[in-house]
């Protein structure tokens, strides 16, 4: 339909001491009235995609920290779902940066 090089968003990302990030996003006018059509509330859209999207990968690195820790009897006493999450180490790999269309 098209290849989108009419829009123009752009980010900036800082990471915060203790790990947390600050974004902020820049839309151009084109993809403001695009989410406006589609969501009443876009700046609630754009928080629930990032917060789903986030927590369908935190699911998938719990369930794969979980089973590496009881396959190697190692999980430590009192972990919850947020700090295994947090102890996963990330593979050094080629990130795909391709957001998802």
């Amino acid at each position: 339909m098209g290849d989108g090089s009419y829009l123009k968003c752009t980010s900036n990302v800082n990471v915060n001491e203790d790990g947390s990030t600050t974004l902020t996003l820049e839309l151009c006018n084109v993809c403001w009235k695009s989410l406006l059509s589609v969501a009443s509330n876009p700046e609630e859209w754009i928080e629930n995609a990032v917060i789903n999207r986030a927590r369908k990968e935190g699911d998938e690195i719990y369930k794969k920290e979980v089973d590496r820790h009881l396959s190697n009897g190692t999980l430590p006493i009192g972990s919850t779902k947020q700090s295994l999450i947090l102890d996963y180490q990330i593979p050094n790999k080629q990130v795909n940066d391709t957001p998802p269309e």
